[in-house]
C-alpha cells in the first residue's frame, strides 16, 4: 500500500510493471481499484493509479477539484521520477481534467 506526499496531501497510489507509463484517474465517488482490467498490461506498459483525495486510502486534505486532481497526478509523477506519461481517464471526468492538465502542465 504505497503513499506519496503530494502538494500537502498523503496520496494512496499503486505502480505495476514496466514500460511506457499510464496514469489511470477513477471518476468521483470510486477509487484506482476500477482500473482493476488495466493492470493486465502491465507486462507492456507501467500502470499506475492512485486515490483522489478524500476516495480510497487518500484523506479529504484541501480541496478536491479537478485543478487538484491534476495538480495532484503531476506531483505523483515527479515523486516517481516519471517525467512523461499517457493518461487513462474514466468518462465522466476526461474533459474537464485533461483540459487543465494541458493548461497548467503541457508536458504530460
Amino acid at each position: 500500500m504505497p503513499m506519496a506526499t503530494v502538494n500537502g496531501a498523503v496520496l494512496h497510489y499503486d505502480s505495476v510493471g514496466t514500460g511506457v507509463p499510464i496514469v489511470f484517474i477513477h471518476p468521483p465517488l470510486l477509487t484506482g481499484e476500477v482500473f482493476v482490467f488495466q493492470r493486465e498490461l502491465r507486462d507492456r506498459f507501467r500502470i499506475i493509479t492512485f486515490d483522489v483525495r478524500g476516495h480510497g486510502l487518500t484523506k479529504p486534505e484541501g480541496a478536491i477539484t479537478y485543478a487538484a486532481i491534476a495538480a495532484d497526478m503531476v506531483g505523483l509523477l515527479d515523486a516517481l521520477n516519471i517525467p512523461k506519461a499517457y493518461v487513462g481517464l474514466a468518462e465522466q471526468i476526461k474533459n474537464s481534467t485533461v483540459t487543465r492538465v494541458w493548461r497548467l502542465f503541457c508536458r504530460i
